[in-house]
């Protein structure tokens, strides 16, 4: 079981990479990060609740979306 949790979690981080440098360029850095941590907390949330391995897992992916993007928020503003 952790196994498949790490899976999809590397899954929703691999798909963050490709859309969260788009996502921030074309809303905006503040509104992409309101809209990431409201899916986070609905992802926490849901996944307190959740009571199968398959939505357990999707709601990791959601969970790991929003990590990647805080990477990248992050790795840009030190760089500028």
């Amino acid at each position: 079981m952790f196994f498949m949790t790490q899976v999809q979690g590397v899954f929703g981080e691999i798909v963050s990479i490709f859309l969260c440098g788009y996502i921030s360029d074309t809303f905006g850095r503040r509104k992409s990060l309101i809209f990431y941590n409201c899916i986070f907390f609905l992802s926490v949330g849901a996944q307190f609740f959740g009571q199968g391995l398959a939505f357990f897992s999707a709601m990791r992916f959601f969970i790991n979306f929003r990590q990647r993007f805080f990477f990248t928020v992050k790795t840009t503003k030190i760089a500028i």
